[in-house]
């Protein structure tokens, strides 16, 4: 019998309409700061910085000062998860039309072997992906790869910046968080054809990066679609060629989001 094809789905929060909204509300409620998405991501690294240096200068105020900053941190996460369980609740947020033309045209099916993963921590992507599953008469309580985290636990949401191994966690919280990883690395190592959809594989996900860097040097992987706005062409598809610059035989086809048709895989 010929192998089936297996195909990993990779989604980031561009797949989610209004995504960053109710993270974007967790700063206000917590910090009473307005900010931008891009705002965001740049106190989330200034944050994990400061957690990096107070848990390792020998600084006589630095065990304090990472007491204060690892609670300040918990109230951000407990506030993020909160806001994004009730958007989602209220349909706040919701996956664009896109994602699921993607799932049924060219992931879920019986004669593949398919994986999905995503570094949102919401999970309006769960709820579409299961009930694609379902049309085809397959179950599955947990079909998603949440390889940073999701909401049902708050502490251990995986931000920007970070990396598996940090100075300020405890050997189970970087265990747990590298299960995570080790499963979704698993997956994409073992596919033949690798789609991102609204990932933009941005510089604070180092971790990521090295993850699909061992995806694409995997002789199993063959193919790589990207789906992402055309006006985001040059930046990921330069990102994926120096991610992949060892594999020349790889293909590399970029969709713009907008325009999916029925031929794009």
């Amino acid at each position: 019998m010929p192998q089936k094809e297996c195909i990993a789905l990779l989604i980031g929060t561009g797949s989610v309409e209004n995504a960053w909204n109710p993270v974007i509300k967790a700063f206000k409620d917590v910090m009473n700061i307005q900010v931008t998405p891009d705002g965001a991501n740049f106190l989330f690294a200034n944050s994990i910085y400061l957690l990096r240096v107070y848990s390792t200068i020998g600084h006589p105020d630095a065990p304090k000062l990472l007491e204060i900053s690892k609670r300040n941190m918990y109230l951000l996460k407990k506030a993020i998860a909160k806001n994004l369980h009730r958007a989602h609740v209220r349909k706040e947020i919701k996956v664009r039309p896109a994602l699921k033309k993607i799932l049924q045209r060219h992931v879920i099916a019986k004669e593949k072997s398919f994986s999905v993963i995503t570094t949102n921590w919401d999970k309006t992507v769960d709820e579409i992906v299961s009930e694609e599953m379902k049309v085809i008469g397959i179950n599955s309580s947990n079909p998603v790869f949440h390889i940073h985290g999701d909401v049902s636990d708050f502490e251990n949401l995986y931000l920007p910046s970070e990396i598996t191994e940090e100075t300020f966690r405890t050997k189970t919280e970087s265990f747990r968080i590298g299960l995570k990883h080790s499963a979704a690395g698993h997956a994409l190592e073992k596919s033949n054809h690798l789609i991102i959809y609204g990932l933009s594989l941005d510089p604070l996900d180092a971790e990521l990066a090295m993850t699909l860097t061992s995806a694409f040097n995997s002789k199993n992987l063959k193919e790589v679609t990207i789906i992402n706005l055309e006006n985001e062409k040059a930046k990921i598809m330069e990102r994926v060629c120096l991610l992949s610059f060892l594999r020349s035989d790889l293909k590399i086809n970029f969709i713009d989001a907008n325009s999916l048709n029925d031929n794009f895989v």
